[in-house]
């Protein structure tokens, strides 16, 4: 009787801390992208450009960094250009937007020709966005994201859909 009356404390705290986990755990699917746009931009050399975006999130649940961005723009299977992002951290509980400075660089198989027919017709149909990005959470936990296939005409129109970014 003595041993069960030392561990019930222990055993009432571990299902108190799993039953915490799960009710904080189901807000993580409600982090949401709201919005995207791009604040300005800059050249970097021939074949790059530094711009700043503005990135709001809708974060009901802990704090978070996201490091490690990178995509790739493609239109088919023709690789268009790269992204970089630098860390962004995101407050806990919170709807705001964030800076998200990063740099496209244009994939060396472009031409100019085809660079500048790009941005004459500013015709973005068929082009999508592949993304991925490091989320570190305050208490350390990481994971890898992986989004594909996100339209650059729904970026460059309206922003971005909510529903493509939840984690």
């Amino acid at each position: 009787m003595q041993a069960s009356s030392r561990t019930f404390p222990i055993r009432l705290l571990t299902c108190l801390a799993i039953l915490v986990l799960a009710v904080g755990c189901g807000k993580f699917k409600e982090i949401e992208v709201t919005s995207f746009q791009v604040e300005s931009f800059s050249p970097n050399g021939m074949r790059a450009v530094d711009a700043v975006a503005l990135v709001g999130v809708h974060n009901p649940t802990v704090g978070f960094t996201i490091s490690d961005l990178k995509g790739t723009v493609r239109d088919g299977e023709n690789e268009i250009a790269y992204l970089e992002g630098a860390p962004v951290t995101v407050e806990k509980k919170s709807d705001k937007e964030y800076v998200l400075p990063c740099t496209v660089t244009l994939s060396e198989n472009l031409s100019l020709f085809q660079i500048l027919s790009l941005l004459k017709n500013m015709d973005f149909e068929g082009c999508v966005v592949d993304l991925s990005a490091l989320v570190t959470l305050n208490n350390g936990l990481k994971k890898t994201l992986v989004y594909n296939d996100i339209p650059v005409k729904d970026l460059m129109e309206k922003g971005r859909s909510a529903e493509t970014f939840k984690l």
